[in-house]
């Protein structure tokens, strides 16, 4: 039996599929008008542009369905990271000013202090360690890093296993596909001769192509890891039967 995940992102591959093919459509509809003498010009671009306009609605209603997939896909497999409920805002400005005033010549020991306040909290925890990450990766003109011992320190203190992470990288690529509203599908138009020819191409985002293979390669780790972590998991992957159960309602 499928899994969710893969069942999720068979989905995202059909409305591809599906949205490549209506294109197709449109772009063969489009060059049957074109080479039909009974249209004026101006009966041709108004049939055309009527063409693209359905197109371009369908587009919009793929677009909604790989968000909802991913939407789906979210709410499924999010783990609930450990959190003190606590307003930490002043403990991570102050944080974060100590950081970047000593720079690479941050100590084991300043970090611990820097923690300390936060150190029940994995979202603030994280934070610190995002940005610890990023600076330790650009390239300084000298190439001066943090020490070692003090990343080692971060990961220590953050207490979990470092596949988590890699874990919220993979999901946050199929988080962004359902939250935002840069990304859309479209066709664009080449006409040829005197618009005796209408090539549409179909623009799909890398991000959506990308979506099912994010989609698999993120519920692989969240299995492997809901048996090392399972008090990170709010919710379990799915059973066969539920699985049933879920395919039945559809």
């Amino acid at each position: 039996m499928e899994r969710k995940y893969e069942v999720t992102a068979q989905a995202v591959q059909g409305v591809i599929a599906s949205y490549e093919a209506d294109v197709k459509e449109a772009e063969d509809a489009a060059n049957k008008v074109m080479a039909d003498w009974r249209f004026s010009a101006s009966g041709k671009e108004h049939a055309k542009q009527n063409l693209y306009k359905e197109l371009q609605e369908r587009a919009d209603k793929y677009m909604n369905l790989i968000r909802d997939a991913a939407k789906d896909f979210c709410d499924t497999y999010r783990i609930k990271l450990p959190s003190d409920n606590k307003d930490h805002s002043m403990d991570i400005a102050n944080a974060l000013k100590m950081i970047d005033v000593l720079g690479f010549k941050l100590t084991v020991e300043t970090l611990k202090t820097i923690l300390e306040p936060i150190k029940n909290s994995y979202k603030h925890m994280k934070m610190i360690a995002d940005v610890l990450e990023a600076k330790n990766k650009g390239i300084t003109a000298d190439y001066i890093h943090y020490d070692p011992a003090v990343m080692t320190t971060m990961y220590e203190w953050l207490g979990v296993n470092t596949k988590v992470f890699d874990y919220l990288d993979a999901f946050r690529e199929v988080e962004e596909i359902c939250t935002t509203e840069r990304i859309k599908l479209y066709a664009a138009t080449n006409s040829y001769g005197n618009a005796s020819l209408v090539s549409l191409n179909p623009q799909i985002p890398y991000e959506i192509f990308a979506l099912p293979d994010a989609m698999i390669r993120a519920g692989k780790m969240y299995a492997e890891l809901e048996r090392e972590f399972s008090e990170l998991f709010k919710v379990h992957t799915p059973t066969d039967a539920e699985m049933i159960e879920s395919i039945a309602k559809n």
